[in-house]
């Protein structure tokens, strides 16, 4: 499911149940409604709620939820406000929608100055008949077509990294390996990490429990072994504030936002305030690369226009110089 569908399933969910209607007849209805592969999937979740099996175990068999869900879908479950976090997550992914397609739509700039800047320097060429068109396709839309599919293939994956925890992963250590990317990874990180767990504790999970859930489903291992070795710590009487601060990975600023929400008793508060911070700081990050970009690519374009009109020229000259006696 893309999340504009995940948000649709989880506000349509939490209206039918709340009408009374069971998680199996639920999860028919909204089969009933759906085609294609999102119809096989809410079969296998009715097929394994009608074996007796829970939600959350339905939902992580049929794979049709992200990772980071499943501890909320069980917490709801347990807590029976199967409806607040179903509406809870319907929003949550309305958001995600929303920063994913503001991200796709800024990079349409981009990527037709890039084509502009691969197809443009062989018209030149073209017209002047130093290449066929044969030539010209091959090497221009030819190689446009191949990173084109290389783009999709990379979003395509980076949309499956949010329901696949290995493939999450995966990007972030790649994303890791590139300097300029380096930070803006980390806080993407950091940022998911604290609305993860601040989503949790907001839905009812317990301290100790979200605080593992969260760890687990962070796209940064190093991040997770932090937290495994903080909860014992926290557990045997050491304030939380010590507690992360002994580990060197986190900001200040989030141990600063843990400390002081655990200390006014309004810890999911104070976690998705600076989640929302970080998620703004980072959304400026890409929008400042995404602005530069095309500025660059437009450059290289002038240059090579240039270029190409003086070697244009220069080639009649040499002609006319060879004439004169």
């Amino acid at each position: 499911m893309s999340f504009a569908q995940l948000s649709l399933f989880y506000k349509n969910f939490a209206e039918l149940y709340s009408a009374g209607i069971d998680v199996a007849s639920t999860a028919e209805a909204l089969q009933q409604r759906s085609s294609g592969h999102d119809s096989q999937v809410l079969h296998s979740v009715s097929q394994n709620l009608r074996k007796g099996r829970s939600l959350h175990q339905s939902f992580r068999a049929a794979q049709c939820v992200p990772v980071n869900d499943l501890p909320l879908v069980k917490a709801a479950e347990d807590s029976g406000r199967i409806v607040d976090v179903f509406k809870n997550l319907s929003q949550k992914h309305s958001d995600t929608h929303e920063s994913i397609k503001k991200i796709r739509l800024s990079l349409m700039k981009p990527y037709f100055t890039f084509a502009a800047a691969l197809m443009f320097p062989g018209v030149t060429d073209l017209f002047s008949e130093k290449i066929t068109l044969a030539h010209y396709l091959r090497n221009s839309l030819g190689v446009l077509t191949l990173i084109t599919a290389g783009f999709i293939i990379i979003y395509n994956y980076w949309i499956q990294s949010y329901f696949d925890l290995q493939k999450a992963r995966t990007l972030h250590e790649v994303m890791n390996s590139l300097p300029f990317f380096k930070k803006l990874n980390s806080k993407i990180a950091f940022e998911k990490f604290a609305a993860t767990l601040g989503f949790m504790l907001d839905s009812g999970i317990d301290f100790f429990e979200a605080l593992k859930q969260s760890g687990q489903c962070s796209a940064n291992p190093k991040l997770q072994k932090a937290i495994e070795r903080i909860i014992p710590k926290i557990q045997s009487g050491v304030e939380t504030q010590r507690a992360f601060q002994s580990e060197k990975i986190f900001p200040i600023d989030l141990t600063s936002a843990i400390s002081l929400g655990s200390q006014a008793g309004k810890l999911p508060e104070f976690l998705k305030r600076y989640a929302d911070r970080i998620k703004s700081e980072n959304e400026s990050t890409i929008q400042t690369i995404v602005k530069v970009f095309p500025v660059i690519l437009y450059w290289l374009v002038i240059g090579q226009v240039v270029y190409s009109i003086v070697g244009f020229y220069s080639g009649y000259l040499d002609q006319a110089l060879k004439i004169v006696p």
